[in-house]
């Protein structure tokens, strides 16, 4: 009886071998997943991974004094060595979420001579690399993705910033070599930057070596050596804020099929609510209130009179003010950029002196409350985020918008880059005008993204309406 089960199982186990072998069965030599997709449909899941560098301005943002935060707290007053991922999350994106997708996707499209999909990926690549090395400084890049290895070998930065320029040139060779495969929408429907547009791309590239330049400035050998590489780079890239790198995001708000579809930042997350804040230092540089120090004992000096504002001002502001009697004066950046709890009905959103009377407050390092006053949440509230109720957030504002989309690189941020790089040359006229496009260019891209409130209803918005802020 044994020997006749023995017998059984063993014809059994051999007929099993013989059909798994049949041709129509052998799919994959990877159990868990598929050896081979084609190259474009690495591309909409390449792209969507930016939303973790919003993820990292949790900790980035406390330690510029851009955002005060009572959860990061680790990262608002020292830097964040304890053993933890936080603040970590544009290595994983660069290492896992990319990753091996990424590298599939350039080297399938190359053999394939799909060139714009290569080159689409070439820029991918430089620009999450330059965005990992800026934080993480020395990298595992020769050894990144060599099978088999248990550990890995670091590169010194000095090796992975050329790296990352070379990169981006090759995005441009493959971007401008004659392609003419007809890829229908597969590029367009999953290219959620430009749509699968190629001369955009070649901008985008152009601009990845601009930021990558930008970031020697500081330099010995910058002006001989990195400076007009960076002026040609960036006159071949973006020109306006039309050019503007964004991630799409659906948005949907709680109607979205998966909150992730929201912007990182949007209400119905609540990622930001009121645990992250305008710090105080972010307030004095848009409103032209940076104080002045007792460089000997780093104490503030108090004048008398002012409530709104106590303190003698430095004798050079950095970037704007917000002078409202003087004509041209008033920098309306600050009522989009910097979130105010006035006007919380949304009654003056198309009233000149009501706007430029409104008042800004920021917190501190760890908490709300600042020298001066509370700052409110980026939604414009003294309180936490939600988007229900009579008194609400709606879908937020803004760049704090669910349906707001990811901002990876803008032509504002590289014409002040080109205007740093004719300063350091010499060239001030130019540098000058450089620097007034930037301006023009940021100015542009603040209103693109306002969202007005709604009259008499605290439901959210922005507290200007986007035709009052071009006038």
């Amino acid at each position: 009886m044994k020997k006749k089960i023995s017998t059984i199982i063993l014809l059994a186990s051999m007929l099993f071998t013989n059909v798994s072998c049949d041709d129509y069965l052998d799919v994959n030599k990877n159990v868990d997943a598929p050896d081979y997709v084609e190259g474009y449909l690495y591309l909409a899941g390449i792209i969507e991974q930016y939303q973790g560098m919003y993820w990292d301005i949790r900790a980035t943002g406390p330690l510029t004094q851009m955002m005060g935060t009572s959860s990061y707290t680790s990262f608002a007053t020292n830097y964040y060595s304890v053993g933890s991922d936080a603040g970590g999350e544009i290595w994983r994106v660069t290492y896992w979420l990319q990753g091996m997708n990424l590298e599939n996707m350039i080297n399938q499209s190359i053999k394939a001579e799909d060139w714009t999909l290569a080159g689409i990926g070439y820029a991918l690549k430089a620009y999450s690399w330059d965005q990992l090395t800026k934080q993480h400084c020395d990298l595992p890049m020769k050894e990144a993705f060599v099978s088999g290895l248990l550990s890995h070998n670091y590169d010194y930065q000095k090796e992975i910033y050329p790296q990352i320029r070379e990169w981006a040139y090759k995005a441009i060779e493959y971007l401008e070599k004659a392609d003419n495969h007809n890829y229908g929408t597969k590029i367009s429907a999953n290219d959620y930057i430009y749509n699968g547009d190629k001369s955009k791309w070649i901008k985008f590239a152009y601009g990845v070596i601009v930021r990558n330049l930008a970031s020697l400035s500081n330099k010995s050998n910058f002006t001989t050596d990195y400076a007009q590489e960076l002026i040609d780079c960036a006159n071949k890239s973006f020109q306006s804020a039309d050019d503007d790198a964004a991630v799409t995001v659906a948005g949907g708000s709680a109607s979205a099929a998966y909150s992730a579809y929201n912007n990182f930042w949007g209400v119905n997350r609540a990622n930001l609510s009121r645990s992250y804040f305008q710090h105080e230092y972010a307030v004095q540089v848009f409103t032209g209130s940076v104080p002045k120090y007792d460089e000997t004992t780093g104490e503030k000096y108090s004048i008398e009179g002012n409530k709104y504002y106590p303190y003698e001002l430095a004798d050079k502001q950095i970037i704007c003010d917000t002078l409202v009697k003087v004509a041209g004066h008033y920098d309306p950046r600050v009522a989009v950029k910097l979130a105010t709890a006035d006007d919380p009905l949304y009654n003056s959103m198309d009233n000149t002196d009501s706007i430029k009377a409104h008042k800004y407050y920021g917190g501190s390092f760890t908490s709300f409350s600042g020298p001066i006053g509370s700052a409110p949440s980026y939604y414009g509230r003294n309180a936490s985020s939600t988007y229900s109720g009579t008194v609400q957030d709606g879908k937020g504002r803004w760049i704090y918008r669910d349906d707001a989309p990811y901002i990876l690189m803008t032509c504002a941020e590289l014409k002040f880059c080109l205007a740093e790089a004719y300063w350091k040359l010499n060239k001030k006229d130019e540098a000058f005008a450089a620097f007034k496009e930037g301006v023009k260019a940021d100015m542009n891209f603040t209103a693109k993204y306002i969202y007005p409130g709604t009259k008499g209803q605290a439901v959210g918005g922005d507290k200007i309406t986007k035709s009052l802020f071009t006038s």
